[in-house]
């Protein structure tokens, strides 16, 4: 009987622990932990730091002892065990969330996202059209579609996302940088560099773009000029190794 009431005492500090502890970390990060997830590493540090807390609330929300205030809250769990890399346990939270509102833009959002993350590509694609009949003007959604079709080696559909991303936003640089890469793929370079060129006429500080222009003018036969971007390349950013090898087969190139 002592060993139960143990058991029931531990959980019950537990708890209160918690809650006070989540609250607190609520109250810090909620403007950081609301918003759609990715690659934050500013973000990542902040949940890592409170990463024990963060697990022993799921734990516990997992079994009924601790409740959360809102949907709000909910989410914020969601989006820390994502940042945690525990992305089951956070694809539990959206699908949760989900069922309770089904047309919670944010929290498919996330979910689309950490099923690439998984590799889970084909539930991702269905995840982001389901999406994309809620907001077919996010340009957002049709640009990680789009990654994901390149990951799959599908570049004529990648293309075809892409351009729906870019009739939404033309200058969406992101979606024509990837264009680019997808028509690389085909073997399409003159097509290929015209997406580096409207790229770079967007930032023309984008060091990957004026590398992957060099490329694609050295496929053409076009080694001067290709020289001339890897070079453009090296100079925003020294540690390019890609553009050094590639300056230096142009070099060789040029005083054959």
């Amino acid at each position: 009987m002592s060993t139960l009431f143990s058991y029931i005492y531990n959980i019950i500090t537990w708890g209160y622990f918690a809650r006070k502890a989540w609250t607190h970390y609520v109250q810090s990060v909620n403007k950081y932990l609301l918003m759609e997830v990715g690659n934050n590493a500013e973000i990542k540090n902040i949940v890592m730091r409170e990463r024990h807390m963060i697990v022993l609330v799921y734990r516990l929300y997992k079994m009924r002892i601790l409740q959360l205030k809102n949907d709000i809250d909910v989410l914020i769990l969601g989006n820390s065990l994502y940042f945690l890399g525990r992305h089951k346990n956070a694809l539990e939270i959206y699908d949760w969330l989900i069922k309770v509102d089904p047309k919670m833009r944010n929290v498919r959002y996330n979910k689309c996202i950490t099923l690439g993350d998984m590799d889970k590509y084909e539930d991702a694609l269905v995840c982001w059209d389901e999406l994309l009949t809620i907001d077919s003007e996010s340009k957002e959604a049709w640009f990680n579609k789009g990654m994901l079709f390149i990951a799959c080696g599908k570049y004529v559909k990648a293309i075809e996302c892409y351009d729906r991303a870019l009739d939404i936003d033309n200058s969406f640089l992101e979606s024509w940088y990837n264009k680019g890469i997808a028509f690389c793929e085909m073997g399409k370079y003159q097509d290929a560099l015209a997406c580096f060129n409207k790229t770079l006429s967007i930032n023309n500080t984008d060091a990957e773009a004026w590398f992957n222009k060099g490329a694609m003018l050295r496929q053409l036969g076009n080694y001067e000029h290709a020289l001339t971007c890897y070079q453009r390349a090296t100079d925003l950013k020294s540690d390019l190794k890609e553009a050094w090898c590639h300056i230096a087969v142009v070099l060789a190139e040029l005083n054959k």
